[in-house]
């Protein structure tokens, strides 16, 4: 028998994720799109990160909550670039593609 957890993974599985990658060393002073990338400014991503999370302690045990708030504040000391793809693997050439077009 499945249970819901089960069956959300998989229809999950080719569903676009929203990612945040660092970009260091680009310098921006506001958002810009280049194609489906958006870059955003250093300092943005854990407010980014905040409103996607948003106040409902629901999205994991606290410590995982803890270890995602650590991570995002370590975002903010760069710019990111948004994605949203289904995979790691296809977020990295696409920034890759769109900072070679900057």
């Amino acid at each position: 028998m499945r249970n819901d957890a089960d069956t959300a993974g998989q229809a999950d599985a080719g569903a676009p994720s929203r990612m945040l990658l660092p970009v260091p060393g680009l310098g921006l002073s506001r958002s810009w799109d280049v194609g489906a990338v958006r870059f955003h400014p250093a300092g943005t991503a854990s407010q980014m990160i905040s409103s996607a999370v948003g106040s409902e302690s629901g999205f994991g045990p606290n410590w995982y909550q803890e270890v995602v708030k650590d991570k995002a504040g370590e975002l903010d000391n760069w710019a990111v670039a948004e994605v949203a793809v289904p995979a790691i693997a296809q977020a990295i050439p696409l920034v890759e593609r769109a900072v070679a077009l900057l």
